[in-house]
C-alpha cells in the first residue's frame, strides 16, 4: 500500500510541474523582453531575504513531521489532532514575527539596492507584495503537512496544478498588455492565497477526525520539542544562511543584474529539481513508514543501501545533463546575451551532482530525528559557504560564489553520510566514502564523454533535441552495463518492473 500510494503521488506531481515548466519558461522570456534584468535581480534578491527570516521556523515543520510519521503509522489520530494544533499555532506565531521583521528591515532597503532615492519607494513596494506572499504560506499552508505524513499529497497536487495553471495565464498576459511588475505580483500573491485557501478547504473535508484539543505542558514534554527545536534550530539558522545568500552576496559584490542572469540558471534548476523532487519527495512519507514498522536494523540498511544507488545514478544523469544542455539550451531560450560562463556551469553541474547523491540519504535522516548528531556540519556548511563565496567572487565571479557553494555542501553530506551510518547503524564510514569516491569517478567519465558527444551536435532546437536523447541513453545505459549484477540494482529492477505492473493493470 506504501509502494502505490507513493507511486499515486509520484505520478501527479511529476504529470503537474512537468507541463506547468514550460510555462513558466514561457512567462521568464516574456518577463524579461517586457521588464528587463533588474526586476529580475529584485525577485532574486528579495527571495533570499526572506529565506533569511525563516530562520523563525525553528524547524519545528520537519519535526512535526518527524512525529507525524509515528502516530499515522499507528492511526492515533487523537496524537495527530495534538501534533497538527501544535503546528498550527507555531506557525501563527511565526507568521506574526516574520511580519514584524519584515517590516522592520524595509527601513534597511538602501543598504541592500543600491538605487536612486526616487525608486526607493517601488523597491519598497515591491518588498512589501514579496512580504505578504511569504506570509499566506504561515497562515493556511501548515494543513498540507498532513497530506504529506498520510502520503496524499496528490490531492494538493491537482488543486496546486490548476491554480499555478491560470496564475502562469494571467501573469502572461499581464506582462504583455499592462507591463507592469506590481500587477504581475499581485496575481501570484491571490493566486497563491486561493491555493492554500483551497488545500484548507480540503483539509477539513478530508481530516474530519481532526478535533479541537488543548495543548498542555505534558503533549510538550511527551514529544520532547524544546529539544528537538533546540537541535534543530542550528540546523535550520545554518541551512537557511547556506541556501539564502548567494544572491545577497552577488548584489553587494556584481550588482543586480547579475542576480538576474543567475536568476534565470536558477530558474531551470529550481524547475528540474522540482518536476524530479515531485517523483522523489513522495517517498519520503513512505520511508517514515517503513522505518516505524520495519522488523530490523539490517532491513532499513538495505533499502538504504538501494537508494543511495538511486540517487547516484540520478545524480549521473543530471550532472551530465547540466553540463551538456544548459548552455545551448539558454541561448536557444534567451540568447548569448543571457550566458554565463561554462566554468559556471560546471560548478553549478557539480553542486546538482552532491545534491542529488544524498538526496535519499537526507529523506533517511529525517526520518530518524536526533537532530544533534550532524548540527556542527551544518553550521561548518554555512561558514564556509559564506565565507568561500565571498572570496572566491571578487577573483572569479559568480563561478566563485558557485564553487563556495560545492564546498559547503560536501558539509552537509558528511554530517549526514555520519549521522545515518556511523551513528545510527554504528558501522564505519571508510567502505561509504571508498565507494562514493570510485563512483564520483564514474559520473566525471560519463560526464566528459556526454558533453564530447553532445558538442557534435549544432546548437539548434534539432540539435538540442539530439543532445537531449544522448543525455537521457548514454550516461543511463552505461550505468545499467556496469550495474546490472549489482544486489542493490536489482532491488531497483524489481520496483521498475512493479511500477510497470501497477501501470498495467491501472489501464485494464
Amino acid at each position: 500500500m506504501r509502494f502505490k500510494n507513493a507511486l499515486k503521488n509520484s505520478a501527479y506531481s511529476f504529470a503537474s510541474y512537468l507541463f506547468l515548466f514550460g510555462l513558466s519558461l514561457l512567462n521568464r522570456k516574456v518577463f524579461l523582453y517586457f521588464l528587463g534584468l533588474q526586476y529580475l535581480g529584485y525577485e532574486g534578491l528579495f527571495t533570499d531575504i526572506f529565506s533569511l527570516l525563516t530562520i523563525a521556523e525553528l524547524g519545528l515543520d520537519s519535526i512535526i513531521i518527524y512525529n507525524l510519521y509515528q502516530q499515522v503509522a499507528l492511526s492515533n489520530n487523537e496524537q495527530i489532532s495534538i501534533l497538527m494544533i501544535i503546528y498550527k499555532k507555531f506557525y501563527f506565531a511565526v507568521g506574526v514575527f516574520i511580519f514584524f521583521a519584515g517590516l522592520l528591515l524595509l527601513n534597511f532597503i538602501p543598504a541592500f539596492v543600491k538605487s536612486s532615492p526616487e525608486d526607493y519607494s517601488l523597491v519598497k513596494i515591491i518588498f512589501i507584495l514579496n512580504l505578504f506572499s511569504i506570509l499566506s504560506k504561515y497562515f493556511l499552508a501548515y494543513k498540507r503537512t498532513l497530506f504529506v505524513a498520510m502520503q496524499q499529497e496528490y490531492k494538493c497536487v491537482k488543486v496546486e496544478t490548476i491554480i499555478t495553471f491560470l496564475s502562469q495565464i494571467l501573469r502572461f498576459c499581464s506582462l504583455v498588455v499592462f507591463k507592469n511588475y506590481i500587477i504581475y505580483l499581485l496575481i501570484g500573491i491571490f493566486m497563491g492565497i486561493l491555493t492554500n485557501v483551497l488545500i484548507s478547504f480540503l483539509y477539513d473535508k478530508e481530516f474530519s477526525f481532526i478535533q479541537k484539543v488543548k495543548i498542555t505542558k505534558d503533549d510538550i514534554r511527551r514529544y520532547k520539542l524544546v529539544g528537538d527545536i533546540k537541535n534543530f534550530s542550528i540546523h535550520r539558522l545554518a541551512y537557511v544562511v547556506y541556501r539564502g545568500t548567494d544572491n545577497i552576496v552577488v548584489t553587494a559584490i556584481m550588482g543586480l543584474n547579475y542576480v538576474g542572469l543567475l536568476g534565470n540558471y536558477m530558474l531551470i534548476k529550481q524547475q528540474t529539481r522540482n518536476v524530479l523532487g515531485k517523483v522523489t519527495m513522495p517517498l519520503q512519507a513512505s520511508i517514515g513508514n517503513y522505518i516505524y514498522s520495519a522488523q530490523s536494523k539490517e532491513d532499513i540498511k538495505s533499502l538504504i543501501d538501494m537508494f543511495s544507488l538511486l540517487g547516484f545514478l540520478i545524480s549521473a544523469f543530471i550532472a551530465s545533463s547540466f553540463f551538456s544542455l544548459f548552455q545551448p539550451f539558454i541561448m536557444i531560450w534567451l540568447g548569448k546575451t543571457y550566458l554565463l560562463e561554462i566554468t559556471f556551469v560546471a560548478a553549478l553541474s557539480i553542486n546538482e551532482y552532491i545534491a542529488w547523491n544524498h538526496e535519499f540519504l537526507c529523506y533517511f535522516r529525517n526520518s530518524f530525528g536526533e537532530y544533534e548528531r550532524d548540527r556542527i556540519y551544518m553550521v561548518l556548511s554555512a561558514i564556509a559557504n559564506l565565507v568561500f563565496s565571498i572570496l572566491f567572487a571578487y577573483k572569479f565571479g559568480l563561478t566563485g560564489i558557485m564553487t563556495g557553494t560545492v564546498i559547503g555542501h560536501l558539509f552537509i553530506w558528511y554530517g549526514r553520510m555520519k549521522a545515518i551510518y556511523g551513528h545510527y547503524f554504528d558501522v564505519g564510514l571508510s567502505r561509504y566514502f571508498s565507494g562514493q569516491v570510485l563512483r564520483a569517478l564514474l559520473a566525471l567519465i560519463e560526464v566528459t564523454f556526454t558533453y564530447q558527444l553532445c558538442n557534435l551536435m549544432p546548437i539548434t532546437i534539432l540539435g538540442f533535441v539530439g543532445r537531449g536523447i544522448i543525455c537521457v541513453v548514454f550516461p543511463n545505459l552505461l550505468n545499467a552495463v556496469i550495474f546490472w549484477r549489482n544486489k542493490e540494482f536489482k532491488k531497483i529492477r524489481v520496483y521498475i518492473f512493479r511500477i510497470f505492473s501497477l501501470i498495467r493493470v491501472k489501464e485494464k
